[in-house]
């Protein structure tokens, strides 16, 4: 019996290979340097299309569970097949540099064997040198994924460029393994995710360099791209997500961050208050079949207790509410750019408001309601915030409380009507139920104050006061409250909230915060600052932030304070209308 253990397999390349450089082994006679480079290319180019082989292999083994993201390691694989014809006009150096790159690679992309059998240790050399072209394809088969695939074919090319002496070779192999695997990848399940990751790190505008639209300035759709949907709330990528949710959510408290339903009883702005009609379930229908169970478990058991009624505690409602009345997202479809007659991204009004007299009913399924027909009636609704979520770290600034205990002095101010309330907290701050303006000051102070530092993608809740100040409110006073009617020469419905200027504008645009909300009607100020327009048209119009009003912020701050930070997960899941103007805000914070 002949003893082979020591013996390489016959396509294996030996140790004295004339491939291996002069060095390590070889031919050096220069009578057959002619005849070795020719023996050395053939070689060389038999192992490249191995290779490519290799990979296509991969490809078809991996297809019955990664279909889509086999087509990159496919495609790369016919990239890296063809580089034997790079390789033939290669020297012996030359190739033999790549034959090392293309071996530790490999070597990479396997698991080391289990069993003693498969190392060569006597003659000191890996088992994967001597591993025939059956056994890779099968260990890659197995074990070899299409990113690591991809991988390992990129990590060849840049050996190759590393090895060869053509600068016009390597590149261009680079670049091809490179288009290949973006272009497949782009078709693949998962790159929606991939492609939203790119806000997570991607530099973004200052607001004194974003362009403008008409000779307005501030304007961010060509940041988001054209069709944008999320404006804003791109910047909540995954990555973002995961790290809120580790970073913040340590002790497990939740607190919720919407009002009563019912709250305001007398709405702002002239809105329509909630009427809810509960009301119960009766009638043959579910009072026949429950009868029928009756008799036949008193046959078996007389004496189970039953009480007659002639009705069933089963109960439905019907809840009529205008999405704005209370806690609430405005969307994108709520206000517009004035000046410019248009919504966010340019969207023209006849074309999202004429869409309104659609009454037909929404596509009932996902290939219906992604035809260009159904987005076009559904553009800017509230429904695509609803699908992506409103996830992040949120941060509050407590700006009420903070001045309550610090003054306003610390400011200077414009010349306007406001007054203070010094029956709460410190006693001096500002009355909520005037047009106190907060202005960026005040929210730095706060923040410093509070220790916070604010990151991308920070989901910004403001407390103004406006909620403390109506529960201090009789029934009388909330209704003259909400009148928007002027007296005495005075706006009504009069109410805290940030200031509108360009200061402003700046300050919210260059944190890059994903949204902002507070706890009054319409989070800025009003009345509005004479000479500026109302935020909401730079916010929702220009920039596709979502704003979020009359957010319950009392036990958060209280959650806030006992936890001694002000930063925790946020999360809001608006109501998945499709073509909706906006929503009620079932928002939540975690500790």
């Amino acid at each position: 019996m002949v003893d082979t253990k020591d013996k390489p397999p016959a396509n294996a390349i030996s140790p004295h290979d004339p491939t291996r450089p002069a060095h390590e082994g070889g031919h050096s006679d220069s009578n057959d340097n002619d005849r070795d480079d020719v023996t050395t290319r053939q070689r060389i180019a038999s192992i490249a299309s191995r290779f490519g082989g290799l990979a296509a292999q991969a490809s078809s083994q991996a297809a019955s569970t990664a279909q889509k993201g086999t087509e990159a390691v496919a495609d790369a694989g016919q990239q890296v097949a063809k580089t034997a014809v790079v390789i033939r006009n290669a020297t012996t150096s030359q190739s033999a540099g790549l034959l090392q790159a293309m071996a530790l690679t490999t070597k990479n992309a396997f698991p080391k064997p289990d069993k003693e059998e498969d190392s060569d240790s006597s003659s000191g050399k890996s088992w994967y040198e001597y591993e025939s072209p059956l056994h890779a394809r099968r260990r890659i088969a197995e074990y070899e994924s299409p990113l690591h695939a991809r991988r390992r074919l990129a990590a060849i090319a840049s050996q190759l460029g590393l090895a060869t002496s053509s600068a016009k070779q390597a590149p261009s192999l680079l670049a091809a393994l490179s288009s290949a695997s973006s272009s497949s990848s782009s078709h693949s399940s998962w790159s929606s995710s991939q492609s939203s990751e790119r806000w997570a790190t991607l530099s973004l505008p200052a607001y004194k360099n974003l362009p403008s639209q008409g000779g307005w300035p501030g304007c961010a759709w060509d940041v988001w791209g054209p069709g944008d949907q999320l404006g804003t709330i791109n910047l909540l990528t995954e990555s973002l997500v995961l790290r809120a949710a580790k970073e913040q959510i340590k002790v497990g408290r939740t607190v919720s961050l919407n009002w009563p339903v019912h709250l305001p009883a007398e709405p702002f702005f002239r809105r329509k208050a909630v009427t809810h009609k509960p009301f119960g379930k009766g009638g043959p229908g579910y009072t026949k079949p429950r009868d029928d169970y009756i008799a036949h478990v008193r046959s078996t058991k007389p004496d189970v207790l039953v009480r007659e009624d002639t009705n069933v505690p089963i109960s439905d409602e019907i809840l009529e509410l205008n999405s704005q009345s209370g806690s609430q997202w405005d969307g994108f479809r709520h206000f517009g750019h004035m000046p410019l007659n248009v919504f966010y991204g340019g969207a023209e009004r006849a074309s999202i408001q004429n869409s309104f007299e659609d009454a037909s009913p929404q596509p009932g399924d996902p290939k219906a309601w992604n035809t260009e027909e159904a987005k076009k009636r559904n553009a800017l609704g509230i429904h695509h915030l609803a699908q992506h979520g409103i996830c992040g770290r949120g941060v509050l600034l407590d700006v009420f409380e903070y001045l309550s205990h610090h003054g306003t002095d610390h400011v200077k101010r414009d010349d306007y009507p406001w007054s203070s309330w010094p029956q709460y907290g410190g006693g001096k701050g500002y009355d909520p139920r005037t047009g106190f303006r907060i202005t960026v000051a005040d929210l730095i102070a706060t923040a410093k104050h509070q220790n916070v530092t604010f990151r991308r993608g920070d989901i910004l809740l403001i407390r103004s006061g406006f909620t403390a100040r109506y529960y201090s409110l009789t029934s009388a006073e909330r209704a003259a409250w909400s009148d928007p009617t002027p007296k005495n020469g005075k706006e009504g419905m009069e109410f805290a909230g940030v200031e509108q200027c360009e200061e402003m504008k700046e300050f919210m645009w260059d944190n890059h915060f994903a949204a902002v909300a507070g706890d009054s009607p319409a989070f800025e100020a009003r009345p509005t600052k004479r000479g500026e327009c109302m935020l909401h048209e730079t916010f929702l119009a220009m920039w596709g932030m979502p704003i979020g009003e009359l957010f319950d912020l009392e036990g958060l701050a209280e959650s806030c304070r006992e936890q001694g930070r002000w930063t925790f997960y946020f999360s809001s899941w608006p109501l998945n209308l499709f073509g909706g103007v906006a929503s009620t805000a079932n928002a939540s914070a975690t500790f």
